[in-house]
């Protein structure tokens, strides 16, 4: 296949561009809220809204692979290569190895979660949070980024305004090793605005409690027309 769509009844259909042809997956009981395909396409992972669990398949042959569980997940999302996969809570990030179920991290995080994405090889977990300070004052969240084998955060971007309109779109892009980009999307009632931030990972390589960055340059944002970019 050359793409793949979650849809509100259940299904996951996979489209074959060149003919139009699709084969249909009965991938939950409920609403598709996930559907991602790995970059070789050889790998779906799917969440069905209230579903307990997401699910990994094989996008060949329509196996079941795995199943990762958590409870009252709101977020689900797969490493590029397939090898990795993260699915949030409100509190809580699980990150698992995808072949062998083994949990690789866990982040219990005071606030609250609402979007999480992974980058390519899954050695990092960008999420979007309203920490618990600024609950308390009803103001905007932030994108954290935080290293999966350290298990510690190395990155921060607040999100600048409180009017944000729907979830803010999040990619995760590693140029290198050890350089990685951050690319943010979000709309409010007036404007579309996206922010695109590099960092160097080799000055993150020591465990904090505090992030070693944090990006105050609200003067970098800039108009977009549409979040097709991200």
């Amino acid at each position: 296949c050359n793409f793949a769509t979650g849809h509100a009844d259940g299904t996951v259909r996979f489209w074959h561009s060149q003919d139009g042809e699709q084969l249909v997956l009965p991938a939950s009981k409920t609403a598709v809220e996930v559907c991602q395909l790995s970059e070789d396409l050889e790998r779906l992972l799917t969440l069905g809204k209230g579903d307990q669990y997401s699910c990994l398949w094989n996008a060949e042959d329509e196996a079941e692979l795995r199943r990762f569980s958590l409870a009252n997940p709101i977020a689900a999302t797969m490493s590029s290569n397939g090898q990795v996969v993260a699915m949030a809570n409100v509190q809580t990030v699980c990150v698992w190895d995808a072949e062998t179920g083994d949990i690789i991290s866990r982040l219990e995080r005071r606030g609250h979660l609402s979007s999480i994405r992974l980058s390519r090889l899954g050695t990092l977990l960008a999420i979007i949070a309203t920490p618990a300070s600024i609950v308390r004052k009803a103001e905007s969240p932030e994108v954290q980024l935080w290293s999966v084998i350290n298990n510690h955060m190395v990155y921060t971007i607040p999100i600048s305004s409180s009017s944000v309109i729907g979830q803010p779109q999040l990619h995760v892009a590693m140029d290198s090793l050890h350089y990685a980009k951050i690319l943010l999307g979000y709309a409010t009632s007036n404007s579309v605005t996206q922010r695109s931030v590099q960092l160097d990972l080799t000055k993150a390589k020591v465990p904090t409690q505090q992030p070693i960055y944090t990006d105050k340059g609200l003067e970098t944002d800039e108009l977009l027309n549409n979040l097709s970019v991200l």
